[in-house]
């Protein structure tokens, strides 16, 4: 299975996505938290009924599942690129310009790997833009059109909550311009149909409204939201599209017409809450998707009024417009040329027919029934008292799992003193209990510097054939594992779980597992000579 680059990978809460959908076409929409396997569903309820079907389509196969569901968030995407030329047409009634909008949305950047994985992102977005294509249709707003707007952008809220951009857009605006009897009809859509969902999931008893709201209990964090704000926003494609889609959106904002007023009010409304929600430390650069699609649509506004005033312009001015956009299209090009990685065939034969626990989901979704928890969600969730490692730390005790598969925060040299797990946002995807779980009842095994992967089995036979399939993966790096140490951390503050047990350390902001101390890395080929060495004491 191939995956994106670590820059840009979105795979990794894939793996539990599809996992829902598996869980739903056998049981319940909503799993336990408390049993395997550890999956919360923080997404749209719509979402996960849209995968419950997928699943059943599938029958139940992972593969299949996971193509079809990769099939409909990249058709979301080609169908948000037409919406977005078909909204650049209303507002410049111009051919030429909608059909840059379009190719502007296809070529983001920041949409290749949210538009190619199971994602609810670009379904959202899609009926988000179809419900203001509604609103952009016409200067006289339509009963009927107000009310397919509210239907459409109640679907954009029940695959992904965070996208109400829409609905405050259409609201306020409704509001501004005192077109009071327009709300009704568009709050009856509106409601139509997440009302009639939650009312059927609530009266099976589905935990909806909690799993709706799990990601209030994540921190918030300015600081590092700012840093992938910046990070996105940096490159001189996205320059060259703020750059102009600020310009369009002012000019639409000198319009005095509802769909340019409105639309205007959507690309503010978008950037403000894309950026609170982004405080979010679970939250990813996939929630600039919106607002930098309503520049796209901004961005032709402004190429229809320099091509309105090209001829009078000055040959300086011309000059620095066709370098701009020379400038951002090459990096733009670059940027869609970059390679994708694919994991070695001698991995996925090291953990087929095993059972697999990792922090990253796609590496043990080849294995047999593999926990395809997402880590990230529940280490937060576990932090904040809302969730217990309890069952998977006790399955770690029993050694259940053949494999256990850990992502460093960088590939070290061989011979490095120290190698530190993944952060992200400064945050481990393992929380301290259950890496102290791992620490007294598996040993490292090897080292993948290509995907930064540690890999631990449990000390029995199991280690010494893992340690063997390991040593034909190019590059891998088998270690002895007596003189690997694990080091972990912890702080005055107690750790309580569920089950009311005292006594693990519970460590804060990026503390879970400070270091692991690599003293000596054994060659990567195994020979009779020192096989007996590897066998566990």
């Amino acid at each position: 299975m191939r995956f994106v680059s670590v820059e840009k990978d979105t795979t990794h809460p894939e793996s539990a996505l599809l996992q829902i959908g598996l869980w739903a076409n056998v049981g319940n929409l909503y799993p336990a938290l408390e049993t395997t396997p550890y999956t919360p569903a923080p997404h749209g309820p719509a979402y996960y009924e849209t995968l419950r079907v997928l699943a059943r389509l599938s029958h139940g196969q992972y593969r299949a599942l996971a193509l079809r569901a990769r099939i409909l968030s990249l058709g979301a995407f080609f169908t948000c690129a037409v919406l977005a030329s078909l909204i650049s047409y209303r507002l410049t009634s111009r051919i030429w310009a909608s059909t840059v909008a379009g190719l502007m949305v296809f070529t983001q950047p920041i949409c290749y790997g949210w538009s190619a994985t199971t994602r609810p992102d670009m379904i959202a977005l899609a009926f988000s833009l179809g419900a203001l294509l509604c609103f952009c249709w016409k200067d006289e707003l339509q009963p009927r059109t107000v009310f397919v707007a509210g239907l459409l952008a109640g679907f954009a809220a029940l695959y992904k909550q965070s996208f109400l951009s829409v609905t405050v857009t259409i609201v306020f605006a409704l509001l501004v311009t005192r077109k009071w009897s327009r709300l009704i009809p568009f709050v009856s859509g509106l409601f139509l149909v997440p009302v009639g969902l939650l009312g059927v999931l609530l009266a099976n008893k589905e935990p909806v409204l909690y799993e709706l709201l799990l990601m209030r209990y994540f921190k918030t964090d300015f600081p590092s939201s700012i840093g992938i704000v910046g990070h996105v926003l940096h490159s001189p494609e996205e320059l060259a599209l703020i750059s102009l889609g600020g310009c369009g959106t002012w000019l639409l904002s000198r319009k005095a017409d509802l769909r340019s007023r409105g639309f205007v009010f959507y690309t503010f409304i978008s950037f403000i809450l894309s950026f609170i929600a982004i405080q979010n430390v679970g939250a990813s650069a996939n929630y600039l998707i919106e607002p930098l699609t309503a520049l796209t649509v901004a961005a032709s506004v402004a190429m229809t009024a320099i091509s309105a005033r090209w001829k009078s312009a000055t040959g300086e001015f011309k000059l620095v417009f066709l370098l701009f956009l020379t400038i951002a299209l090459s990096f733009l090009a670059s940027s869609a040329r970059q390679p994708v990685g694919a994991l070695p065939p001698q991995l996925l034969h090291l953990v087929a027919n095993k059972h697999v626990l990792s922090d990253q989901p796609y590496f043990s979704v080849h294995g047999q029934g593999p926990e395809m928890l997402d880590p990230y969600t529940t280490t937060q969730l576990e932090l904040r008292g809302k969730w217990s490692s309890l069952p998977l730390r006790q399955e770690i005790s029993r050694r259940e799992f053949d494999l256990v598969m850990v992502r460093l925060a960088a590939a070290p040299p061989l011979q490095a003193d120290h190698v530190i797990p993944r952060l992200y946002r400064g945050y481990r995807f393992f929380s301290d209990p259950v890496f102290l779980a791992l620490q007294e009842n598996y040993r490292p095994v090897c080292f993948l510097p290509d995907q930064s992967l540690l890999m631990l089995a449990p000390p029995d036979q199991r280690y010494s054939a893992v340690a063997r399939d390991a040593a034909a993966i190019p590059e891998c790096s088998v270690f002895n594992s007596a003189i690997v140490v694990f080091d972990l951390t912890s702080t005055d503050h107690l750790f309580r779980d569920k089950s009311g047990v005292e006594g693990v350390p519970r460590v804060g902001q990026g503390d879970f597992w400070s270091v692991v101390r690599i003293d000596h890395i054994m060659s990567a080929r195994i020979d009779a000579s020192w096989q007996k060495e590897m066998q566990p004491s």
